[in-house]
């Protein structure tokens, strides 16, 4: 799908957007709430001060799908066409944990969330990236529905692991960043720090050593 087509797609959702909110009896501040925006951002859609971009359009549309008295009516308006299906097809999983080969690291996904990237037999395969609905990004490789190679996982509370993978674990080398100024740049196996690593600490005491099973070893 080109850029053009793109736009005419945002454009129709933007010019209807006040009126299927409105269908669903939502506050602007309760659709932004359930679209990862705050209240501003959906009443400049509406008032056409700010365009959308394609993420804000894919999270609508997604909303509005999931509800009969707006799925529909996207077919009329002209927001969800054939052109839009074929392109979801072939470029997005947008599913339940029950069709969905991807995890977050340590749990299972619990809500949707969308991919964008390549795919080999139904599964997430070559590069891409996820995006949570709990604010997760996950931007790099994928094996067979899992995150294997080299990729970021950047959290929604701020931590940053950009590494490598193997089987959804940190596994070889990468650096973990935290919110609290801590970071971890060394070896990784199967989710833990295994190897040579440093490590700053929130105090600004530095570790810089032999790593087993997620602990130094102290020398």
């Amino acid at each position: 799908m080109d850029e053009d087509s793109k736009d005419k797609l945002i454009n129709n959702l933007q010019e209807n957007l006040q009126m299927l909110r409105i269908r669903l009896n939502l506050t602007q501040g309760e659709l932004a709430e359930l679209t990862g925006v705050v209240r501003q951002t959906i009443m400049n859609f509406e008032t056409g001060k700010s365009k959308m971009t394609w993420n804000n359009f894919l999270a609508l549309v997604f909303l509005f799908t999931k509800n009969e008295g707006t799925d529909k009516l996207l077919n009329i308006l002209e927001i969800y066409t054939d052109e839009f299906n074929d392109y979801i097809k072939r470029r997005f999983i947008m599913e339940n944990k029950k069709g969905f080969n991807s995890y977050i690291p340590g749990k299972e996904i619990s809500d949707s969330g969308y991919y964008e990237g390549e795919q080999k037999d139904g599964k997430l395969h070559g590069k891409g990236i996820f995006k949570a609905s709990n604010g997760d990004v996950y931007e790099g490789c994928f094996v067979d529905g899992a995150y294997q190679g080299k990729g970021k996982y950047t959290h929604a509370d701020g931590t940053v692991y950009d590494g490598e993978w193997k089987a959804n674990r940190h596994h070889g080398f990468g650096i973990l960043r935290k919110p609290n100024g801590e970071v971890y740049e060394g070896c990784w196996e199967n989710g833990m720090r295994n190897g040579r690593g440093k490590q700053i600490y929130e105090d600004g005491r530095v570790f810089d050593g032999e790593w087993k099973n997620g602990a130094p070893i102290n020398s």
